[in-house]
């Protein structure tokens, strides 16, 4: 199950049909979002780290920007026992948030490992199935753009 959060955007009817997303827009607040975005962008992106190519194990010229807290998943090996820093209380606050308005019960601490992404204008990302060890519940919260 996966739930995709994005600030406001009219989806085609194709991805509100996806087997197990459930698809919840305009979940926080302009105030909420920009708190958010600020966090992001001040204290998170410069911490953002190349990820290498999944193929090659290299940083390519044009890489997209990660980090990962509680476990770090290794892409090119595809392990996720990597301990790493733990997730900042701000955003374990946003966790408990998202899933309060989503209306899901689960136990503290259930999400052990959070991935920020930073995607350069023009970049996206591919077609793909997170790997199983994520669990069943992901969720994505997009900002800066529609996904």
């Amino acid at each position: 199950m996966a739930f995709l959060y994005v600030p406001a955007y009219t989806f085609p009817n194709s991805i509100e049909q996806l087997a197990g997303l459930q698809l919840k827009t305009k979940v926080f607040n302009d105030d909420q979002l920009a708190k958010l975005e600020r966090y992001v962008n001040q204290v998170l992106r410069p911490q953002l780290q190349p990820v290498p190519n999944v193929r090659t194990g290299q940083v390519g010229s044009n890489p997209r920007y990660s980090e990962s807290f509680g476990y770090k998943y290794d892409y090119v090996h595809k392990i996720i026992n990597l301990p790493t820093d733990p997730i900042p209380t701000f955003l374990q606050q946003v966790l408990q948030k998202s899933l309060q308005i989503i209306g899901l019960k689960v136990e503290e601490g259930y999400f052990n490992q959070l991935l920020v992404n930073y995607y350069r204008p023009g970049q996206g990302i591919g077609p793909h199935t997170d790997d199983p060890k994520f669990g069943d519940i992901i969720l994505v919260i997009s900002l800066g753009s529609t996904v």
